[in-house]
């Protein structure tokens, strides 16, 4: 039943139906966590690279090793991590959807492991292109991954790394996400193409926005906003 995750981005509506019948909550979560560990196995280098660059200048050649040293020996317990962090981000986001769903107008009343399972099924899409891009190298001198741009190069010298992220994400893996959360939510809430479209659209505005608004507090708790 496992096809119905990994085929949802090609057939949204049929696997949609599947996940209405059989919500595959667990497997959905250990695909994407795979999928993003293996993400950040291959992108460590060019973060140990960004971290040793952004070092004070008064470290030393023992500093920088130390650092690489404690980087490398969590890099196993961040991963093996990975299926918690996406346990914790889709269960926030399916919640966003529950809340959004209530003020649809359909007869549709999806319970939360269907809403958990569509949102897996339709972050593979962005996850797997972040994959690709990692494996092929698509990075600039900044680390930026080049595999999506979007409209990141609106953002071409400045030093704003929320404003590139959010100009990064407009692009056509997330037209794609939206089409097919959409056409899930159809199913899911029998509700018309245009008002899951719009509550597609909503709830990834929604979830963008915090997304950007923890980065920005996070960055500013480490002295490294702009």
């Amino acid at each position: 039943m496992t096809d119905q995750l990994l085929l949802f981005p090609f057939r949204p509506a049929r696997s949609a139906l599947g996940m209405r019948e059989h919500p595959l909550l667990w497997p959905a979560v250990l695909i994407l966590a795979a999928i993003r560990a293996g993400t950040l196995l291959l992108e460590w280098p060019a973060v140990l690279d960004s971290v040793v660059t952004h070092l004070p200048a008064s470290a030393t050649a023992a500093d920088r090793a130390w650092v690489l040293e404690s980087l490398g020996k969590g890099l196993p317990l961040r991963c093996a991590m990975e299926p918690f962090f996406v346990l914790a981000e889709l269960s926030c986001f399916s919640l966003l959807l529950h809340l959004l769903g209530r003020t649809v107008p359909s007869p549709g009343k999806p319970r939360f492991p269907h809403l958990f399972t569509l949102a897996a099924s339709a972050a593979m899409i962005p996850a797997a292109g972040d994959l690709v891009s990692a494996a092929a190298g698509w990075r600039n001198a900044a680390g930026f991954s080049l595999g999506a741009p979007g409209l990141a190069w609106l953002a071409a010298g400045s030093q704003d790394f929320v404003f590139f992220a959010l100009l990064r994400t407009v692009n056509v893996l997330t037209l794609w996400y939206l089409f097919v959360l959409g056409a899930g939510l159809r199913v899911l809430f029998n509700c018309t193409a245009r008002c899951s479209l719009i509550f597609a659209a909503t709830s990834w505005v929604l979830s963008m926005l915090a997304h950007l608004w923890l980065l920005r507090m996070m960055l500013g708790f480490l002295h490294l906003a702009p």
